[in-house]
């Protein structure tokens, strides 16, 4: 591997987070994802049901 690419990544890896934190901002990141998901979906439902609901009475 050439020393060049090597020395950034060399550094990175001397500054690693520990392990405790690092499993910690990926359970934050993974339950971000899920709260976002379920947001969302939650929004996609009501705004569905407010147009089939405009469309019903608007008969």
């Amino acid at each position: 591997m050439p020393v060049g690419e090597d020395a950034p990544g060399g550094r990175e890896a001397r500054r690693t987070t520990p392990p405790w934190l690092s499993s910690g901002l990926r359970r934050l990141k993974t339950a971000g994802l899920y709260v976002l998901v379920c947001v969302v979906s939650f929004v996609a439902v009501v705004v569905l049901f407010s147009v089939a609901e405009n469309l019903w009475l608007g008969r």
